[in-house]
């Protein structure tokens, strides 16, 4: 089974996610899930406030998921908390974002 028909039958397996699926080098985890290699795409290079940086988000929230995301005190919850109650569309530029930026979103290459 090809790896996008496995991403695609994994977001209908779930319903309705909570967050999106961030995929890079045939891997993929859903932002917040407190995967090891998500942390390490994106907190020790510097991707996650880069990222931030280029999303259409208040400071506030972007300062809130960096620190949900890299801090001493990562929280999953925090993030998906975050995530969904943000509007449509800065979840869409927060997504826009993540791709400008290298990474595949919702799908697994």
């Amino acid at each position: 089974m090809n790896k996008v028909l496995l991403s695609v039958l994994l977001l209908l397996s779930t319903g309705c996610t909570a967050t999106f699926l961030v995929g890079k080098d045939g891997q993929g985890f859903f932002l917040g899930s407190g995967a090891e290699p998500l942390y390490a795409w994106l907190c020790p290079t510097g991707d996650a406030a880069k990222v931030l940086a280029a999303a259409d988000l208040p400071e506030t929230m972007r300062d809130a998921l960096y620190s949900a995301l890299c801090s001493s005190q990562r929280s999953g919850n925090t993030v998906t908390g975050i995530y969904r109650s943000l509007p449509a569309d800065q979840q869409t530029s927060l997504k826009r974002a993540f791709n400008r930026h290298g990474y595949d979103i919702n799908i697994i290459r």
